[in-house]
């Protein structure tokens, strides 16, 4: 079979393109990249105080759209695209939480219970153990779980290439 010149051209520019992307296609991840953008910045501009509804309802089409991307990824470079994605959800999903529960008054301490114990596991918070009782600071918490966030949803960015 004779391949023709055009069609040679249009194999090369194609591959070209996708060396260039690193694999990924942009188009794909634009919303998910563009509603953890909307996260992050209503996340920023909240500063320290309670979580606001706008930062759930980001958090909640962020979520939708790592959902939409699941089962249509292409490759190991677009696995790598959504599981940072949904490893930045998840830490902004405990950064939300944490920020929203009360301390002990004046020592600014959370007991652990529950499913915060997984997380303060999973992502090393620094654990206090007093009588029994496994707490953490609440600012430390918050600052880790912040940073982890950030940091995932930055990998995810930039292995779609979108700095």
């Amino acid at each position: 079979m004779i391949t023709s010149a055009p069609r040679l051209l249009a194999i090369a520019a194609v591959s070209i393109w996708m060396a260039g992307c690193g694999g990924v296609d942009q188009h794909k991840f634009e919303r998910a990249y563009a509603s953890g953008k909307a996260l992050q910045a209503e996340v920023q501009s909240s500063g320290s105080g309670p979580a606001r509804t706008e930062a759930r309802d980001r958090l909640k089409e962020f979520d939708t759209e790592i959902n939409a991307l699941r089962d249509h990824t292409i490759g190991i470079h677009e696995s790598d695209a959504l599981q940072a994605y949904a490893e930045a959800a998840d830490a902004y999903r405990y950064f939300l939480r944490f920020r929203t529960l009360d301390a002990d008054e004046g020592g600014g301490q959370i007991a652990l219970k529950g499913p915060n114990v997984e997380v303060a596991t999973r992502y090393k918070l620094p654990v206090d153990t007093r009588n029994g009782t496994k707490s953490v600071s609440r600012a430390q918490a918050i600052t880790i779980l912040l940073q982890a966030a950030e940091q995932h949803l930055a990998d995810g960015n930039r292995i779609v290439g979108r700095q």
